[in-house]
């Protein structure tokens, strides 16, 4: 890599000190690149010769050490971009239009300036204006948008460093999980009895699936000889926003094959003997989204707003605290790590990772260790005094 020299030039306003030197461009290509100093913006020839040859050791030094990024007039929401097609294999239709409407609050102004040039006091501001409005959750997914585009950006060498790095959305308090005891799911289950989706609930109650995976689960998902189900799609949105039934699960660990409790058997057998008289009965029956265990109510996918109004006003019935049929995921992980059911095993059931249930149930694990130690000291204690006195 050659590195540069400086010439002088005089001029009626003053002398100007010219640097030429070579620089790769963003695709390692070396260029010839100038910058001038003029003894008028730097009041004086002496300070504009220092300033040009404090600018030349600079960027020989940069060149040197790999830390030189070629200058790019690629802004913000360009990187943002660029990131999201490396994505669009990986991430469901339904993330993207989250995506985008998170996107929807970054500002004109930092959207189009060029990324190199923001500052991460700049993202800062933008998070506590948003977080002012109340709009928190927005906040987390930004960043999250954010950190990853400039990490893509900085491993390509477009730009020397990630500003929002080391910048804090503060938004990590998470929600105090409300979840039902055995008892309580047992009260539920008996007021569901006769309810269209009362198999469901069962399932949910049971396997701790998601609610996406449950409605999304075909008859040929269901082996009740074997007793087991196979979770391999979830609910999800296609490009213009409709739910529809995914071909895969929301992540790698979500494709699994659990068993089937014991319990959810007659309830099934009884939904799908149910579903075939109004199956023969029905003129038409919609197959698009597959031969579905529930579906709403000739053949069609059961939605949100299907089934939530249902599961509160049985909620509503019992006089139960009020949880989300997501709450009864909750209520099974927790039962599961109470009664001492090891966190992996959890994870697979679940279909999540020993770090998200560990994290998600921090409540249920901290209590764990506590009992764990305590268990231990009691042990040990006993076993101190028993030598002590024997």
């Amino acid at each position: 890599m050659r590195h540069g020299w400086i010439d002088e030039r005089p001029g009626k306003r003053g002398v100007t000190f010219r640097v030429n030197y070579f620089a790769p461009d963003a695709h390692g290509v070396e260029v010839r690149c100038s910058k001038s100093f003029s003894a008028r913006a730097y009041g004086g020839a002496r300070k504009a010769e220092t300033a040009a040859k404090a600018f030349l050791a600079e960027h020989v030094t940069k060149v040197r050490d790999g830390s030189f990024v070629a200058p790019s007039s690629e802004t913000v929401r360009d990187l943002i971009d660029r990131w999201l097609r490396t994505k669009r294999g990986d991430l469901k239709h339904g993330s993207i239009l989250n995506y985008e409407q998170a996107l929807a609050h970054l500002p004109p102004s930092l959207a189009t300036m060029r990324a190199q040039d923001a500052r991460p006091a700049q993202f800062h501001d933008l998070y506590n204006e948003l977080k002012e409005q109340g709009l928190t959750a927005t906040v987390k997914q930004l960043h999250t948008i954010i950190n990853a585009a400039y990490g893509l950006a900085t491993r390509l060498g477009l730009v020397l460093a990630n500003p929002v790095a080391h910048v804090r959305p503060n938004v990590t308090r998470r929600r105090e999980i409300i979840y039902w005891t055995p008892e309580e799911t047992a009260r539920f289950l008996v007021a569901a009895e006769g309810d269209p989706f009362a198999a469901a609930w069962w399932l949910l109650a049971l396997t701790g699936m998601r609610v996406g995976e449950c409605f999304a689960l075909t008859w040929e998902d269901i082996d009740l000889t074997r007793g087991t189900v196979a979770i391999t799609k979830t609910i999800t949105r296609d490009p213009k926003g409709k739910w529809i039934v995914g071909a895969t699960p929301k992540t790698q660990n979500s494709r699994r094959t659990i068993p089937l409790p014991p319990s959810c058997l007659d309830p099934l057998r009884r939904h799908r003997s149910e579903q075939a008289a109004r199956r023969l009965a029905s003129p038409v029956w919609d197959t698009t989204s597959g031969n579905l265990v529930f579906e709403r109510g000739a053949g069609e996918l059961t939605g949100q707003r299907v089934y939530t109004p249902r599961f509160a006003a049985i909620v509503a019935r019992t006089g139960l605290r009020r949880i989300t049929p997501h709450g009864l995921r909750h209520s099974f992980a927790t039962a599961m790590l109470l009664a001492n059911v090891h966190p992996s095993v959890v994870a697979e059931i679940l279909g999540d990772t020993v770090t998200t249930v560990l994290s998600v149930y921090s409540h249920v694990t901290e209590g764990s260790k506590s009992g764990a130690i305590t268990h231990h000291d009691d042990a040990i204690a006993g076993l101190v005094r028993r030598l002590a006195t024997g």
